[in-house]
Parts: structure tokens; C-alpha cells; sequence
């Protein structure tokens, strides 16, 4: 039986960070990205994250404070 996952997905909406706020929360994109993420990832609207999977992953990533969410 798996262990409990902090990570949960938001359904629609995009969660809060640090103090309440939701700007600057961008979704993390997993796997190998093609030129159109990486420009996207470039431009600050996707963050990169990797491409090994665990089952238990963040789904967004917060600019200000550098932290997954």
C-alpha cells in the first residue's frame, strides 16, 4: 500500500502558495519536452521537471518562492 502523498490535484483550479497567492504558479511538465515546451519553458509559463516519475509528484511549481506544489 502506498504511502501518504502531500501532492494532490487540483481539479481546475491552481493551488495557493506561500501567503495565499496563485500568481506566479506555473504547472511542471513532465517527461521529454518537444520545441514548443521547451520555448514555453523558456518564456516562464512551464517548469521542467525531469523525466522519472514516482507516483507521488508535485503538479505546479511556484516562481517566488521556488517551490513545488
Amino acid at each position: 500500500m502506498p504511502g501518504f502523498c502531500p501532492y494532490a490535484p487540483a481539479h481546475g483550479r491552481t493551488p495557493a502558495c506561500l501567503n495565499s497567492h496563485t500568481d506566479h504558479v506555473i504547472p511542471i511538465f513532465y517527461g521529454l519536452p518537444s520545441a514548443k515546451v521547451m520555448a514555453k519553458a523558456k518564456a516562464g509559463k512551464l517548469y521542467l521537471g525531469g523525466c522519472q516519475l514516482t507516483g507521488c509528484d508535485p503538479y505546479y511549481y511556484c516562481l517566488t518562492h521556488k517551490r513545488e506544489l
